[in-house]
C-alpha cells in the first residue's frame, strides 16, 4: 500500500502527494551512488595534487627521480611539496587542466542537456559514467607509471571529461532525473538532499583517503578503483531505474534544422566559413532556451533573471582555493587543519540542506486544509500521478525564490563578517564561514525555480545550459579572478578579497530582486 504524505506549503495549502515505492527506490539508485561518487572522489583530491605536484616536479627540477621507496625518494617527495618553482608550476598545471576540462564542458553540457531531452536521461547518465570511468583510468596509468604517463596524459584526461560535460553536467542531469520523478512540491527538497549527498560525500573522502591508501597492494591507486568500481556498479544498475521521459525522435529536431537550412540556402550558398563554424553553434544551440521568449505576446525574462543570479552565484566557489591559501598564510595552517576546514565546511552545509532549510519549511509554511481532501481523492484513485496536475507551479515557486533571496542574503553577511577587524582573525573567519554555508541551499532553490519557468521537455537543456555556466564560473572566472586579486592585495590586506566576494554575492541578489511572480490564479509562464 503506498503512504500517503502531506507537505505543507507557503501560500496557505497543505497538498497531498502519493510517492510511490517505485518512486523512492529510483530516487535513491541515484542518490545514493552520486554520494558514493563523491566520497572517492575527495579521497581521490588528496592523491591527486601530490601526483600533480610530483610530475610537475619532473618537469622543474632538473634532479633525476629516485626510483626505490628508500629515504633519498621521501626527500626528493618533500622537495616537491616546498620549492618555489615547483609550486608554480604545479599551479599553472592545475589551472590549464581546470581550463581545458572547463570551457570544453561549457561548450558541450547543455548539448549533452538536449540529448538527454531526446534520448532519454539513461543515455547521458551511462555516457558520463564511462566518461567517468576513462578518466579514472588514465589517472590510474599516471600513478602507476609517472615516467611514461606525464602531463600530456592529463591533458587527454582532461579534454575525455570535457567532450563529455564534465562532473557538473553528471550532476545536472542526475538533477534533472530526479527533477522527473517527484512532485513539484517536493522538488527543492529533492534536490536539497541530492546536494547534500554530494556535499557529504566531499566532506567524508578526505578523510578516508589516507586510510584507503593503506590498502595492500593499491596503495595511493585505491580510492581510483574504488571509484571504477562504483562507476562499474552505477551502469549495471542504469536497466532498473524508469525512464524519466519520452524519447523523442532524432529527425524531430533535425528536420527544424534542415528546413531553417533550407530556407537560407535559398537565399544564399552555403560558405565554408558557415559549414566550418556548423558545429561550434550546434553546441550553442541548446543556450537557446536561456533566450527571453514571447509569453502572452509579451516577452518573459524571468528564466534569464534566473540564469544570471545563478551563474554570478557560482563564481564564489572559486574563492574556496583562495581561502585555503588564506588560512596557510594568516594562521598557519598544514595540510591536517586544512583538511579539516574543508570537512567543516562540507558539514556546514549537510546540517543547512538536511537539517535548517526542512525546518524553516515546515515552520514557515502555513497550513489551511483546503485542497487537501481532494488531492488525496485524486491519489486514492490512481498511482499519484494525478497529483501533480493539480498542484499550482506558484506555490512551489513564491517558496524557491524566498529561499534563494534568503539563502544568498546570509552569505552576504557571512563576507561581511569576515571583514571585522579582530585580534584573533580566526573568530570572524569561521563565523563568517558558518554564514557562507548557507549559500549552499540557493543553488537547488534556483534550479528548481528555473525549471518552473521551463517546458518539461526542455528541462534537460535549462539544467545543463545553467551547469555549462557553472562550468565557467567555477572553474574558469571564479579562481583565476579571486586568485588574481589575492596575489595583488597580500602585501596590503588579505581580507579584500572578501569584500570582493560580498559584492559579488550581492551582484547575485540583484536579479533575484527583479523577478515577478505571476498572480496567484496563474502559474508560472512557460517559454514558448
Amino acid at each position: 500500500m503506498v503512504r500517503d504524505e502531506t507537505t505543507p506549503l507557503l501560500s496557505g495549502e497543505r497538498v497531498a502527494a502519493t510517492q510511490p515505492k517505485a518512486v523512492k527506490r529510483s530516487a535513491s539508485l541515484l542518490i545514493i551512488p552520486y554520494f558514493l561518487f563523491a566520497l572517492f572522489s575527495g579521497a581521490c583530491a588528496t592523491v591527486e595534487i601530490e601526483a600533480i605536484g610530483q610530475i610537475a616536479c619532473r618537469l622543474v627540477v632538473p634532479v633525476p627521480v629516485p626510483t626505490s621507496t628508500s629515504q633519498d625518494r621521501l626527500e626528493w617527495e618533500a622537495m616537491c611539496r616546498v620549492a618555489p618553482d615547483v609550486l608554480k608550476k604545479t599551479s599553472s598545471v592545475v589551472t590549464e587542466i581546470l581550463l581545458v576540462s572547463g570551457i570544453l564542458s561549457a561548450l558541450t553540457a547543455a548539448w549533452w542537456g538536449g540529448v538527454s531531452d531526446r534520448r532519454g536521461r539513461r543515455v547521458v547518465l551511462a555516457t558520463t559514467s564511462f566518461a567517468d570511468m576513462v578518466t579514472n583510468a588514465m589517472m590510474l596509468a599516471v600513478l602507476a607509471m609517472p615516467n611514461t604517463f606525464g602531463y600530456a596524459w592529463l591533458l587527454v584526461s582532461a579534454v575525455v571529461a570535457g567532450v563529455t560535460g564534465g562532473q557538473l553536467a553528471s550532476l545536472a542531469i542526475g538533477a534533472t532525473y530526479l527533477s522527473d520523478l517527484v512532485t513539484p512540491e517536493i522538488k527543492t527538497q529533492t534536490l536539497s538532499l541530492y546536494e547534500a549527498a554530494n556535499f557529504g560525500g566531499m566532506a567524508i573522502g578526505p578523510l578516508l583517503g589516507p586510510y584507503m591508501m593503506r590498502i595492500r597492494g593499491l596503495g595511493v591507486t585505491a580510492p581510483y578503483v574504488g571509484l571504477l568500481i562504483v562507476r562499474l556498479l552505477f551502469v549495471l544498475l542504469l536497466p532498473l531505474m524508469p525512464e524519466t521521459l519520452p524519447v523523442r525522435p532524432l529527425h524531430d529536431d533535425a528536420s527544424e534544422s534542415v528546413n531553417s537550412s533550407s530556407d537560407e540556402a535559398d537565399v544564399k550558398p552555403a560558405a565554408f566559413a558557415s559549414r566550418f563554424l556548423a558545429a561550434p553553434i550546434a553546441l550553442l544551440q541548446p543556450f537557446r532556451v536561456l533566450v527571453p521568449a514571447k509569453v502572452d505576446g509579451r516577452r518573459s525574462y524571468q528564466l534569464p533573471l534566473i540564469a544570471a543570479s545563478y551563474a554570478l552565484l557560482m563564481i564564489v566557489p572559486g574563492l574556496g582555493p583562495v581561502k585555503i591559501l588564506y588560512g596557510r598564510g594568516t594562521f598557519g595552517w598544514g595540510p591536517v587543519e586544512t583538511g579539516r576546514f574543508i570537512t567543516f565546511t562540507s558539514a556546514l552545509k549537510i546540517v543547512v540542506l538536511l537539517g535548517i532549510v526542512p525546518l524553516a519549511a515546515r515552520l514557515l509554511r502555513k497550513t489551511v486544509p483546503t485542497s487537501a481532501t481532494a488531492a488525496e481523492q485524486d491519489a486514492s484513485h490512481g498511482d499519484g500521478a494525478e497529483v501533480l496536475e493539480n498542484i499550482d507551479p506558484l506555490v512551489t515557486s513564491v517558496w524557491d525564490l524566498a529561499l534563494a533571496k534568503t539563502a544568498i542574503s546570509l552569505a552576504l553577511v557571512g563576507y561581511l563578517v569576515m571583514l571585522i577587524p579582530s585580534k584573533a582573525q580566526i573568530v570572524p573567519f569561521m563565523v563568517g564561514t558558518g554564514f557562507t554555508a548557507f549559500a549552499a541551499a540557493a543553488p537547488p532553490a534556483l534550479l528548481s525555480l528555473a525549471l518552473a519557468f521551463s517546458k518539461r521537455d526542455d528541462s534537460g537543456k535549462v539544467l545543463a545550459s545553467l551547469s555549462a555556466l557553472a562550468t565557467i564560473s567555477v572553474t574558469a572566472i571564479g579562481p583565476s579572478v579571486f586568485g588574481a586579486v589575492y596575489v595583488a592585495v597580500l602585501n596590503w590586506w588579505s581580507e579584500f578579497v572578501f569584500l570582493l566576494a560580498a559584492l559579488w554575492v550581492a551582484s547575485a541578489l540583484v536579479p533575484l530582486f527583479c523577478i515577478r511572480l505571476p498572480a496567484s490564479d496563474r502559474a508560472p509562464p512557460v517559454m514558448t
